[in-house]
């Protein structure tokens, strides 16, 4: 039986802060801000609307992308995992369970939610 390390250390183009503003502005802020200039452009016959939405769309795609990679990186990393479950077949046929914490878990109570990695045979 294994036991990995389940306390693997962070690989990310981006510190947790960062992700979650990045996130933000790509799901959120800048559609919303390049709609409402496309929109208020267009009524009222302001300068640059093309330019100007078409910018908020490039950096809206940047920001996407930056997010979709960074979490990729953190997934792969095992990072998320605070410990990990093997699970084997006892010689009588019956499942056994064996559960490995991190060895960060002073930190556990500060936690909403947890995640184990789930070694199967």
């Amino acid at each position: 039986m294994t036991n990995p390390s389940p306390t693997a250390t962070p690989v990310s183009l981006l510190s947790s802060k960062q992700y979650d503003r990045a996130l933000l502005s790509a799901t959120l802020i800048l559609p919303l801000i390049g709609g409402f200039w496309f929109g208020i452009a267009g009524i009222w016959g302001l300068p640059h609307q093309a330019e100007i939405s078409g910018t908020i769309a490039v950096l809206n795609v940047l920001f996407g992308g930056l997010t979709a990679v960074s979490k990729k990186l953190y997934d792969v990393s095992g990072a998320k995992f605070i410990g990990v479950v093997n699970v084997t077949t006892s010689d009588t046929g019956k499942k056994l369970y064996e559960l490995y914490m991190g060895e960060n878990l002073d930190k556990l109570d500060q936690m909403n939610e947890i995640t184990f990695k789930v070694n199967k045979p």
